[in-house]
Order: structure tokens, then sequence, then C-alpha cells
């Protein structure tokens, strides 16, 4: 996380999620951290693949910023298939919206 911080796109990034919804955010916080926990007991995962790891679980959830706020409340058991099909696309909004930012496309 604060890796993250120090790269102006996703510092921005990162504050506009917390800020849309912090219980969304604090879920993927939570996410990165239990996930990193996990990799650093593997012997053969190096610090650059848990630094990875950490990243891409904070922001795996970036998506849901763009679905409407009607969808996204809904309990996803009660959603229709339609709107399940819109809620299912937050993963590759989310990436598209990531898209933008060099640190995460350099590679």
């Amino acid at each position: 996380y604060d890796s993250a911080k120090k790269d102006r796109g996703l510092k921005d990034i990162l504050s506009e999620f917390e800020n849309f919804d912090p219980k969304t955010f604090s879920d993927a916080f939570l996410v990165s951290f239990f996930s990193t926990v996990i990799c650093k007991n593997i012997e053969w995962v190096g610090t650059k693949t848990i630094e990875n790891l950490a990243l891409g679980a904070l922001l795996h959830d970036i998506g849901i910023m763009q679905i409407e706020e009607e969808i996204r409340n809904l309990d996803y058991d009660k959603m229709t298939e339609a709107q399940r099909n819109i809620f299912q696309q937050h993963p590759l909004k989310g990436a598209e919206s990531l898209k933008k930012i060099p640190r995460l496309n350099s590679g």
C-alpha cells in the first residue's frame, strides 16, 4: 500500500476508491493483506511477486466505481440476470481504468 501511494496515478485512484466506497476499499485492503500473508509463507515466492500480488488484490474491485449505484448496492443473489451481467463487468471496467497508469502497464 505504501509503495502504491508513491506512484501518483495509483495514489489518486486508490484515494478515489477509498472515498467512493470505504467498505469495499477496506475489503480490498484485507484481501491484499491476507494474500500477502499467505504468499510470504511460500518459500519460492520472491519480493516482486508478493508486491504485485498485494497490489493486484488491492485493485481487484476498482471497477466497482463504474457500476451504477442501483446495481452495485443490490444483494448479488437478488439481482436479475441482466443486473448480474452488468455487475460482472466490473473487473473489465477496472482493468480499462488502470490502463492509464504507466506502472501497471510497463511490462
